[in-house]
């Protein structure tokens, strides 16, 4: 998405934004070990530490309906992560 500070017109800049649940990924959950292990294979070390930690949870981000601005009279309807169709008004 575009950053504000760096576009001449913000009400013209793109930008997306969905309603979303959150879901909390129990350490038990066999999704926790696949996530983590991905995490600490792209960023290192510092997660483990972090996985240490006994207020370090991962959360799920499930997006739900929601609108993707891509200028003037380019808006549109997102379901998730697919587009729904063109936003009239």
């Amino acid at each position: 998405m575009a950053d504000q500070s760096a576009t001449r017109n913000p009400f013209a800049r793109e930008r997306a934004h969905w309603a979303v649940r959150v879901e909390a990924v129990d350490r038990k959950d066999e999704r926790f070990a696949v996530i983590t292990a991905a995490l600490q294979k792209r960023h290192g070390k510092t997660v483990e530490l972090l996985c240490g930690l006994g207020d370090f949870y991962l959360l799920g981000l499930h997006p739900g309906v929601g609108i993707y601005v891509n200028g003037f009279g380019n808006a549109f309807e997102l379901d998730g992560l697919s587009v729904r169709g063109h936003r009239r008004n």
